[in-house]
């Protein structure tokens, strides 16, 4: 699939400031073309479902490291400081479940609220926060 996006970006008063009665402003329109591939959805056996909705989130909580001999992110600290995501603790896990041929989504909302039938696994991992009646 390919195409081509197309915005607008429109520079104002400082931080988005209104300008003052007179003022100009610079408009300037970009184009970028794009091509994608795109594949077929993987069989649900290969679709995996990982709650970061019930972890730790950025921004930095002092929560207690998982693992009290390395500490979060592989250095000597006792707090876990980037919260649990597949871009800071769990990138090994998320890339080594992408070489077997996994597809892993993500998802912060309630557990109610995806289609079970969609994947063949629900990845809780570590969970810090509460489930509610209707999660359970």
């Amino acid at each position: 699939v390919e195409g081509e996006l197309r915005f607008a970006v429109v520079v104002t008063g400082a931080r988005g400031d209104p300008l003052p009665p007179g003022g100009s402003s610079a408009r300037s329109e970009v184009r970028v073309h794009v091509r994608v591939r795109v594949q077929p959805p993987p069989t649900r056996a290969k679709r995996l479902l990982l709650d970061l909705g019930h972890s730790l989130h950025y921004p930095r909580v002092d929560a207690p490291s998982d693992d009290n001999l390395l500490g979060s992110g592989g250095g000597y600290d006792a707090y876990d400081w980037l919260g649990d995501s597949p871009l800071t603790n769990f990138a090994g896990l998320f890339a080594e479940l992408g070489a077997r041929g996994y597809d892993v989504d993500t998802t912060s909302d309630p557990l109610t609220d995806f289609d079970a039938a969609q994947y063949g696994a629900l990845l809780l991992i570590d969970p810090e926060d509460f489930f509610t009646a209707q999660e359970v």
